[in-house]
Order: C-alpha cells, then structure tokens, then sequence
C-alpha cells in the first residue's frame, strides 16, 4: 500500500514539474516571440526612414543631373583677360528607386554609400571650338545638399578645384555678393529636396589651379 501511495506521490511531483516546465518554455516563446516582433519593428522603422532620407538625397541628384554650359572668366597673372567656353555634365551613380518591395537596411546602407555624381568638365576656347583647353572628369562627388554646394577636388589628371552653387538669376540682384548666393543657393536647395522643384536652372561658381593664382568666375546655364 505504502509503494503505491509512493508511487502516485512521484507521479504527481512529476506531472506538476512537467507542467511547470511547460508552461516557462511558453512564456520563454512568448517573450521571444515578443522580441523578435519588436525587433522587426525597429527594423522597418529604420528602413522607412532610410528610404524617405533616400528619396530625398535622389531630388537632389536627380534635380542637377544633365547639360550646363556657359563661361569661364577673369585674368591671367599679366592682367589679360581670359575668356573660357565650359561645359559640365552631371551623372548619379543610381536611378530613383522605384518601389516594388520594402528594401533591407543592408540594401538602403548599400545604396546610400553609393549614391555619388560623376561630373564631366570640358572647356574650350570660343573662337576655335576645336581646342579643347581642358578635359576632366571627376568621380564620387557628393554635394553639401542643404548648401547646394559642389565641390571639385583635384585628383590625378583633374588639376582644378572648382567651388560651385547651384543658383538663378534674379533680375532684381544683378551682381549677387557671395551672401546673395549662399542665401539664393540654400533657398533652391530647400525648394528641390522637399520637391518643390524638379531641376536646377543655374550654377555659379569659381575655378582655381595650381598652375596659376588667376582664380576664374563659372557661370552656366542647364540646357
């Protein structure tokens, strides 16, 4: 009688640790359940707003993309003046995405590191358009977006630094001081990353080398 009361004993204690034991796994699941959704939670939220950030950058890129030519002026060291046709050619590196899914942080940090502009640089004299003066192209340009500033910095065969605004004529400042176009430039800038407007008319700007101290003013028009 004793073994079978015993017995009925252990079985109890048994049930009772299984159940125990059961009931700790489903609230160990439950809370990894819990974790992992909020985790995947966390992870959209970045994305959407990495992907918003992208779009944003694209305005930019996409708003400056293309054809600007006009002149490059000043003088020389003995005081003659120099008068330069230039041309500047703006590729980005990606297209727009175009939605089709929800992107991977790890995708949108690959685009984000690889999203740049390609600019080609041709100037050539205006009374023999056949000699080229200078030809360039520089690589893995990132504009200052908020600025609406472009800097061209000289790598190997790309001897000339060339500061850059993006910019618009406004007729009632006819010889904008270089606030003028920092605040012109800012106030575009604005207008194009929060889509306002789709494409940047002008850009100002000046060309330095190290060959010369002549320091020469850019201005172009998009064709």
């Amino acid at each position: 009688m004793k073994s079978v009361l015993f017995l009925l004993l252990i079985s109890s204690l048994t049930l009772g640790c299984n159940q125990d034991a059961s009931k700790l796994k489903e609230k160990a699941d439950l809370e990894g359940e819990g974790q992992s959704k909020g985790q995947q939670r966390a992870e959209s939220e970045r994305a959407a707003k990495m992907e918003k950030d992208l779009a944003t950058r694209q305005n930019f890129y996409q708003a400056i993309a293309g054809i600007y030519e006009g002149t490059l002026t000043g003088v020389d060291s003995s005081n003659a003046p120099i008068n330069l046709n230039v041309r500047l050619t703006f590729i980005p590196s990606r297209p727009p995405y175009k939605p089709d899914r929800v992107r991977t942080v790890d995708e949108l940090v690959e685009e984000m590191n690889n999203l740049f502009l390609t600019v080609q640089v041709t100037q050539w004299d205006p009374v023999d358009k056949d000699a080229i003066v200078f030809g360039c192209t520089y690589s893995q340009v990132r504009p200052s977006l908020l600025k609406g500033e472009i800097n061209l910095a000289p790598a190997g065969d790309c001897k000339s630094l060339f500061k850059i605004r993006v910019f618009e004529t406004d007729p009632a400042i006819p010889s904008p001081s270089e606030n003028d176009i920092e605040v012109i430039s800012g106030k575009i800038s604005e207008e194009v990353l929060t889509a306002q407007r789709s494409t940047i008319p002008e850009l100002i700007g000046v060309r330095q080398t190290e060959k010369t101290i002549s320091i020469l003013t850019l201005k172009v028009k998009k064709k």
